[in-house]
């Protein structure tokens, strides 16, 4: 991090002054960008993507050239998409928008990926009396206790 803030305090003690007098810094025409995002000639390295929406806080002084998100957009695997079509990140997973899982021993908490919060929500709850809370390849749930599965994971 500090050699990356450390390079673009360095670009801008060049490309500042010559933006300040109307000269153009580069020799290549604005660049083509992709849907839903456009050229600008000072803009923050550091745009939101879905998992962090705001820019980053240091970030704000340094300016590049690039394509940019337009507005109600962020960054997401190379692509700009709506703000409101990012999911979750909740301990180290990535969930869908509106995604719902099960969290905890047990199955004791039923938590779901709300983008209206741009955050995972959680509530109590737990398994009916005909389910049994299980992990089956990596993924916590409460499964019918008919349900076998050789990889299957019974938890307390």
């Amino acid at each position: 991090m500090g050699f990356l803030l450390l390079h673009f305090a360095l670009l801008l003690l060049f490309i500042c002054p010559c933006q300040a007098q109307g000269e153009e810094v580069t020799d290549e025409p604005a660049m083509n960008c992709q849907p839903h995002s456009h050229f600008e000639e000072c803009a923050s390295p550091c745009q939101g993507t879905c998992p962090f929406p705001e820019p980053n806080e240091y970030c704000i002084t340094v300016c590049v050239e690039g394509c940019v998100c337009d507005q109600g957009y962020v960054m997401s695997a190379g692509v700009c998409i709506p703000k409101e079509n990012c999911g979750c990140s909740y301990r180290g997973r990535y969930y869908k928008p509106g995604q719902r899982f099960w969290e905890g021993p047990g199955c004791g908490r039923l938590c779901k990926c709300d983008t209206t919060l741009g955050m995972v929500v959680c509530k109590k709850a737990s398994c009916s009396p005909k389910e049994k809370c299980s992990v089956v390849e990596g993924i916590r749930a409460c499964r019918p206790l008919a349900h076998v599965h050789p990889r299957e994971t019974l938890t307390a």
